[in-house]
């Protein structure tokens, strides 16, 4: 069996594409910057913005591209500390499909747990771009280097 599982192992591995060691810490400060973004949007500026465009995007659809951040920074940060270390999110289509499973539950499943929730399309969409995002941001941090 140890050859074996070592084969489909590395396999299993190469498809979600293996990135530096030290990418654990780049997670941390994205979540950290994520928070931080949502509590300013949240306690600042959704009151101070009134330009229309702007201003409807803070408080619509803003806190759910961070949210889409958010989720593969956890995701990752939660493999890179777990006995899955050696696989990471880094590919931009794992992180649509991840994103687009989670918000769908959020968006069209939660509105029937939680009495505040309401569905919408574009905040699906916000967060498939904020699971993108997150993507191409590790790509700068990283310098697009890779594990051997």
């Amino acid at each position: 069996m140890g050859r074996r599982w070592r084969n489909y192992r590395c396999r299993f591995a190469s498809r979600f594409c293996l990135m530096i060691k030290d990418k654990g810490k780049n997670d941390v400060g994205i979540i950290v910057c994520v928070l931080l973004l949502y509590s300013l949007n949240r306690f600042v500026l959704k009151k101070i913005v009134n330009v229309p465009i702007l201003s409807y995007l803070l408080k619509s659809h803003f806190n759910d591209w961070l949210g889409g951040i958010f989720i593969i920074a956890y995701i990752n940060f939660v493999l890179q500390h777990s006995q899955y270390e050696q696989i990471q999110i880094c590919a931009i289509s794992h992180a649509i499909l991840i994103n687009a499973l989670c918000s769908i539950i959020w968006e069209f499943v939660g509105p029937y747990i939680f009495r505040y929730g309401t569905s919408d399309l574009l905040d699906v969409l916000a967060y498939i771009v904020g699971g993108i995002t997150y993507i191409l941001i590790q790509h700068l941090l990283t310098n697009g280097k890779r594990a051997a």
